[in-house]
């Protein structure tokens, strides 16, 4: 009997709740309070998207927002949306006339109206709207979540919108709600400590699993809601404006919420963004609650809701502080629709661009110590699948002695990555540029996403760093090795000018010196040519950078390296065992190696890199007398490809070694 009366209430307050949508609150109400414990989601889970997963930031590219009808925003604003963006409502059929009329009498742009015909229990699209990610097939997909309202139809928006827009669909397990999540685009998320206690059944390791396999979110801030309000959410004190750029709610010091908030804005100082540098920290004064925060990026506009009282010119001041190059737009309290938990980005949802041209890149930062000509690499990615348009691939930079930004055309280097380089400036030259991008969708992109407003910056600053040489030393050469190629792997903060050995034979008053050259990207050669005696050999090698003055580094750092050869070998009887040569030489891809044997014997035929490491073991064991011929198919031990460049063949038989140099070219 006490089931069948709890239903019956239960029954009784969900008739009342969904029958009046319009009397809902923000915060839970009294009787949704009471369903908590016993409200049974209809929540359909999925496998998560295929990897790599990326959560697209609300300052990325849009193609529409996300409303409901009845409104929680003036018509006036829906207007002044659809001027240059579409404008999606949702409303059931019997009110789309009347959304329709107000929209008309506000002076919208009728073109860009759309409608989803669904029901909904309340205006707060933001709370219970899509998150958007591209997966690992760069498609768009919807991530929905359970609701953390027990409002069913509002709960279905997702599943409803991304039915409507043809976009695959992802159930995440993690109870959630819009207004308490934010995302950086580039795997950073942070929301308020909320989602633990709405969560308790998961673990916090629980839950960043799921965001790293739904939404591609490696570091998730979980913090504490410094407002203590009945929301706890953190769009109501603090917004990502950009990937290294925070806005944090500013209080006077008699405020009661002063310490709390100031603890949070001090933690953010400290962490480092996804662009490798910490986050600029922009603060906004609210010390009557306003809602500065609750603000809407569209693409290059930005909604501030304002109350109509003296700190919202000053708030608007600090947006376009932080985001030069976009246009600012109050949107009016006039009808006392703003709150200080519920305002302009509780109502409304940015929808992203499923055909959206993405440019990655992690900026070159200030102050850092750069090289004389400064690569800047972006991976450039059309979703809509058009072709990019070569000439729009370009890095446009520009220095104080520059009037103009100046273009430099970016070259491909597979993969979607392409690089400009930014010719060698004077150390303490700033410098400043950005990237373009066009494809043949007619979609058009920038990074940072403004462009020459608010272009990334780097100070170029004297090299200090002297290369660094990475390099085996040997201990033992036989005679039948030479000439003896000696190799070292050398890189540096600016580009390598000269390497160079000095070697000193034993018994010898001499220094000599042998020049290197740069064989492969990074590695560095020189030869010793055939003494003919036995010796002792002390070595060096000296590498120096294009700074002015030059860096120098030697290795070892003090003395010498030392190794010892012999000549038994030179007189074996065995001489007429030899390689013949290789065929073709250079390579293209494979060839052969032939060489002729004296008689019946035990050999090993190998191919060798130019820093001594074996890569491809030819063959071994006894053969008979006579000519031979080995194929190599450019391969390593274990059967992968090999890059281009010089290897070396060195036929090895009892008490005789012969090597031959191979350029190997694909």
């Amino acid at each position: 009997m006490r089931k069948l009366l709890l239903f019956g209430m239960i029954v009784f307050v969900l008739t009342q709740l969904w029958a009046t949508p319009l009397e809902l609150k923000h915060h839970l109400t009294p009787e949704e309070a009471l369903l908590r414990e016993t409200y049974n989601r209809d929540f359909f889970p999925t496998a998560p998207p295929t990897g790599p997963v990326r959560a697209v930031a609300e300052f990325e590219q849009m193609e529409a927002v996300l409303i409901r009808y009845p409104l929680g925003i003036p018509a006036s604003l829906v207007a002044e949306l659809s001027q240059e963006i579409r404008v999606i409502t949702v409303c059931n059929a019997s009110q789309e006339n009347q959304a329709l009329n107000a929209y008309s009498a506000a002076g919208a742009d009728m073109s860009n109206l759309e409608f989803i015909h669904a029901p909904t229990e309340s205006y707060w699209t933001r709370d219970y709207g899509p998150w958007f990610i591209f997966d690992g097939n760069n498609d768009l997909g919807v991530v929905n979540f359970p609701y953390n309202r027990p409002r069913p139809n509002d709960d279905d928006i997702p599943i409803v919108y991304a039915g409507y827009d043809n976009t695959n669909l992802f159930g995440m397990s993690v109870e959630h709600t819009g207004g308490n999540y934010m995302v950086d685009g580039i795997g950073i998320a942070a929301s308020t400590d909320l989602v633990l206690s709405e969560n308790s059944s998961l673990t916090q390791t629980d839950i960043e699993q799921f965001f790293l396999d739904f939404l591609g979110v490696h570091t998730y801030h979980m913090r504490p809601d410094p407002n203590n309000t009945y929301i706890d959410h953190i769009d109501c004190w603090a917004k990502f404006l950009a990937p290294d750029k925070i806005l944090i709610r500013e209080v006077p010091t008699n405020h009661p919420r002063y310490t709390a908030i100031e603890q949070e804005a001090s933690w953010w100082a400290t962490q480092t963004s996804s662009w490798g540098v910490p986050y600029e920290i922009y603060r906004v004064i609210t010390p009557y609650n306003e809602p500065y925060t609750n603000s809407l990026i569209l693409n290059n506009r930005v909604f501030v809701p304002v109350m109509g009282g003296s700190n919202d010119s000053a708030a608007l001041a600090v947006y376009q502080q932080a985001m030069p190059g976009y246009n600012i737009i109050p949107v009016d309290d006039g009808n006392q629709l703003w709150q200080s938990t519920d305002a302009l980005h509780c109502r409304t949802h940015e929808l992203a661009d499923d055909g959206m041209l993405y440019i990655a890149h992690i900026p070159v930062q200030t102050q850092a110590v750069t090289r004389a000509m400064v690569d800047i690499e972006a991976d450039i990615f059309a979703h809509s699948g058009a072709l990019l348009l070569a000439d729009s691939l370009r890095v446009f930079y520009k220095t104080p002695t520059d009037t103009y930004f100046l273009p430099l055309q970016m070259v491909s280097f597979g993969n979607d990555t392409y690089r400009a380089t930014i010719p060698t400036q004077t150390d303490g030259t700033l410098v400043e540029y950005y990237i373009t991008a066009a494809d043949a969708s007619g979609r058009s992109a920038n990074h940072p996403y403004i462009g020459a407003s608010d272009p990334h910056q780097f100070t170029v600053v004297p090299d200090i760093t002297p290369p660094i040489i990475v390099h085996t030393p040997l201990t033992y050469v036989p005679a039948d090795d030479y000439p003896l190629s000696i190799s070292a792997v050398v890189t540096d903060d600016y580009h390598v000018s000269e390497v160079f050995m000095e070697y000193i034979p034993e018994g010898d008053t001499n220094t000599y010196t042998v020049a290197f050259s740069e064989t492969q990207d990074y590695i560095w050669q020189g030869t010793i040519d055939c003494i003919g005696r036995e010796f002792n050999v002390d070595y060096r090698i000296i590498a120096r950078d294009s700074a002015t003055p030059a860096n120098e580094s030697t290795d070892p750092p003090t003395g010498w390296h030392s190794f010892t050869t012999d000549t038994t070998s030179l007189n074996n009887p065995l001489e007429e065992t030899r390689i013949i040569g290789c065929f073709p030489n250079p390579l293209r891809g494979s060839g052969y190696i032939s060489f002729y044997l004296s008689s019946v014997q035990s050999i090993e035929a190998s191919v060798y890199n130019v820093k001594g490491q074996l890569v491809k073991r030819l063959i071994t064991g006894n053969h008979s007398q006579g000519n031979h011929s080995i194929r190599w198919a450019g391969t390593d031990e274990r059967g992968n490809s090999v890059g281009s460049g010089v290897y070396y063949v060195k036929l090895k038989s009892t008490g005789k070694s012969e090597v031959r140099k191979i350029l190997l070219m694909k």
